[in-house]
Parts: C-alpha cells; structure tokens; sequence
C-alpha cells in the first residue's frame, strides 16, 4: 500500500481546491487502487481559503452583506472556527472573478472586507487571519479601512473617496472615534 498527500491549490476561476483533490484521489485509484490517500486542500490566501480552513480546523460559514469592489451589494462568505477566530478571504468580496469585464482597479474598492471584518467582530471575533490573494484592487486598503470609519481628506480638507485613483490627493487621515482592537494576520501568495 502507498500512502499519498494530494495537497492542491483551487484552479483559479475553474474549480475549487476541494474538487481539484477529489478528481486527482480518482485517477489514483484508478493506478493504484489500495493508495491510503490523504486529502489537504490548500489555499495561497486566495479563493477557497476560508474552505480549506473550516475543513482542517473545524467551524462555520458566516454570510454577510457587503459592497463588491465595483460598488454594488453582494453577500460574502467568511469562516469562523472552533476557537473563535474568523478567516476572511478578500476575494469573496473584492475578487478578480467578481468583476466580470469591469475591471477597473482604480476605482475598484476594498470597502467590503472592512465590513466583513466590522461582521466577524460583532461575532465576537478577536483574531482575523485574511487572505489578501485574488483581489481585483490596488486601493491599499483605504476602501476597508473608510468601512471601519477611517475618513481620507486632501490638502483642502475636502473628503476624499477612498479608491486608488485618489490615494496621491490623501494628506490627512482621521481616525474613528472608537477603533476595533483586534489581532489580525495576513495570509498572500
């Protein structure tokens, strides 16, 4: 008998890391029909994280509604494990194959992973891990952190909408009244 780890990755925008596994144990079987065969789906911080976390460590699905990167409501997923930690994949809501054929990371927005991070801590969540992998955005973060009350102003002191195109007009930033004390850990390729 062989003992075989099948550890993939998702196939971007074709099938998930759960399902790469599944086909890949089959043709093995196929070969080598008494393989002791060890699936671990596996993530780069991208798509199909917060399902390779829920099925290493145990947990739930959470949904939340959120603004997508092109400005519209979407509802995102996001896990929370056993120990109360939240795992929250930035693709689920500012991701490449969220976009459609509205690519535009200069007005592509991060807003949404701020209110999936605004949701995790209403839950009770303390400790993020967030995947950073497949976003369609280059905002620096400013769209999540105008979500988490964050509020972005030119030299004029005129408010600044917090997308990519406007990062160079940012020369203040004010802070919210009462921020989230959280641990976060980011997770990327």
């Amino acid at each position: 008998m062989r003992n075989i780890v099948i550890a993939p990755d998702s196939f971007k925008g074709t099938i998930n890391a759960e399902k790469v596994c599944e086909i890949i144990s089959e043709v093995i079987l196929k070969f080598i029909p008494d393989a002791d065969i060890k699936c671990i789906p596996m993530a780069d911080g991208g798509e199909g994280m917060v399902s390779s976390y829920l099925k290493a460590f145990g947990g739930r699905r959470e949904k939340a509604c959120v603004m997508g990167a092109n400005g519209e409501k979407i509802v995102a997923e996001y896990g929370i494990l056993n120990d109360n930690s939240a795992v929250i994949e930035t693709a689920s809501c500012a991701g490449l194959p969220l976009m459609g054929d509205r690519l535009d990371p200069s007005h592509a927005t991060t807003y949404g992973l701020g209110e999936l991070i605004k949701s995790a801590a209403d839950k009770g969540c303390k400790k993020l891990l967030i995947g950073l992998g497949g976003s369609a955005t280059n905002d620096l973060g400013i769209g999540m952190a105008a979500a988490l009350g964050y509020r972005f102003y030119d030299g004029k002191g005129r408010q600044v909408e917090p997308v990519a195109e406007n990062i160079p007009l940012i020369e203040f930033i004010q802070r919210p009244k009462e921020e989230l004390r959280l641990d976060i850990t980011v997770a990327c390729d």
